[in-house]
């Protein structure tokens, strides 16, 4: 248990980074998870009219597959939440918190541009 002022600033550096390195890996794998939920999605509902099946035949596959989906669409939204609060929190514990080269800038209220994907 740190007992210093000096102890504590290490400590909460210490966390920072460990935090830090271990919430990148979190956001990619959420991000991933919810594009390839998606993807399945559509390759279901696709591959149901490509085959010409029955109206109903799989539609509880779907139903499932579409809430998983839904699903890590809204754990993505939340770890996404969790990240634009980090900065502040660490500001407020008087940590100097410098972003992984890897890691977006935070901007705050400010909205990233939108981009075509393919």
């Amino acid at each position: 248990m740190p007992r210093t002022i000096r102890e504590i600033a290490i400590a909460r550096r210490e966390l920072a980074t460990k935090i830090a390195d271990d919430f990148l890996p979190l956001e990619e794998s959420a991000h991933a998870t919810a594009t390839k939920a998606a993807r399945c999605v559509a390759s279901l509902l696709d591959g149901h009219a490509a085959a010409a099946l029955p109206p109903m035949a799989g539609q509880e596959i779907i139903d499932l597959v579409s809430e998983a989906a839904r699903l890590a669409a809204l754990s993505r939204a939340s770890i996404m939440k969790a990240h634009s609060l980090m900065q502040p929190a660490a500001a407020e514990l008087g940590i100097d918190f410098v972003s992984d080269p890897d890691c977006p800038p935070n901007t705050g209220e400010e909205k990233q541009p939108l981009r075509i994907v393919a």
